[in-house]
C-alpha cells in the first residue's frame, strides 16, 4: 500500500478537504492573469472572459473530484458511490426550492437595484442564467422520473 493510499484511508476527511482545495485552486489560479472587463482593448476578443467563466465552472467540481478520489483510494466502489449520489428521495417541493430560490433571489435583488435608481444592463444577467443551463437536463430528467410525467409534444 502506498503512502498516499494509507494517508487517505487514515484521514479521509482531511484528505477530502486538501484535495478539494488543491483541485479548485489549481484550476482557478490562472484566472488571476485574466484582465478585468475594463482592461480589454477594442481589438481584443471577449474569449478571454469566457475562458475565465469556464475555469470558474470547472474549479467548482473540486468537491466532486475530491470525493471520488477519496472513495477510490479508501477502497470503495465508485459505481456504488455514484449511484448513491444520484438516488435522492426528496419531495418535489425541495427540487423546486433548490432550483427556483436562486432565480427568485437574483430577480428580487435586480428589481430592488433598478427601483433605487441603479443602472441596469440585461446582458449582465446572462452569465448567472447561463450557469443554470448545464443543470436543466439533469434536473428535468430527475423530476420526470420522480413525478412520472413527461412533456407532451
Amino acid at each position: 500500500m502506498s503512502a498516499l493510499t494509507q494517508t487517505i484511508r487514515e484521514r479521509p476527511v482531511l484528505s477530502y478537504f486538501v484535495l478539494t482545495l488543491t483541485y479548485s485552486w489549481v484550476i482557478w489560479a490562472p484566472m488571476l492573469m485574466i484582465p478585468g472587463p475594463g482592461e480589454i482593448g477594442p481589438g481584443e476578443s471577449d474569449t478571454i472572459i469566457w475562458i475565465g467563466v469556464l475555469l470558474m465552472y470547472l474549479g467548482g467540481f473540486g468537491p466532486l473530484v475530491a470525493a471520488a478520489i477519496v472513495v477510490k483510494f479508501a477502497g470503495g466502489d465508485l459505481r456504488t458511490w455514484a449511484s448513491q449520489i444520484l438516488t435522492w428521495r426528496v419531495n418535489l417541493r425541495w427540487w423546486l426550492a433548490t432550483l427556483g430560490l436562486p432565480i427568485v433571489a437574483v430577480a428580487g435583488v435586480s428589481i430592488l437595484y433598478i427601483a433605487i435608481g441603479g443602472p441596469y444592463d440585461f446582458g449582465a444577467l446572462m452569465v448567472p442564467i447561463l450557469s443554470y443551463v448545464p443543470l436543466y437536463p439533469v434536473a428535468r430528467s430527475r423530476l420526470v422520473r420522480r413525478t412520472g410525467r413527461a412533456d407532451q409534444k
